[in-house]
């Protein structure tokens, strides 16, 4: 039975897309692959362990105050068939996202930097001459 006024919150991934071979030609087909996002679970009402043990129950906040997390679930395949199983929460602003960020942060910088003519090791001058 189909769900009346629902919505997902997805990011296409195109790069992953042009990986694939189910959705490399995805601008033809329409299909895509996504990233699904959920409500963190705090923002839906539901008290996680580890919580504020003050606090009786979460408030439920509206989607547009939510915080919104990467949905992941746990799977098998049985008989040759994908069967999703729980949802799991990551926190993406935990310890090991930020630093996963930082590092790619880092990267995209030291490759910026390699593209610009300018850049050079100390004591060497770059081709119009400056010194660095």
């Amino acid at each position: 039975t189909p769900r009346k006024n629902e919505w997902y919150l997805v990011r296409v991934d195109l790069n992953i897309c042009q990986s694939i071979e189910e959705t490399k030609k995805c601008r033809e087909t329409g299909v895509y692959y996504v990233d699904f996002y959920s409500k963190a679970s705090y923002d839906k009402g539901i008290l996680m362990p580890g919580g504020d043990s003050k606090k009786v129950a979460a408030e439920v906040m509206p989607d547009s105050h939510s915080r919104w997390w990467l949905e992941w679930h746990d799977f098998q395949f049985r008989r040759g068939e994908m069967v999703l199983g729980k949802a799991k929460e990551f926190d993406p602003n935990g310890g090991k996202a930020i630093a996963e960020r930082l590092m790619q942060l880092v990267e995209d910088e030291n490759n910026n930097s390699k593209d610009d003519g300018d850049v050079c090791d100390e004591e060497e001058s770059t081709d119009d001459g400056d010194v660095c």
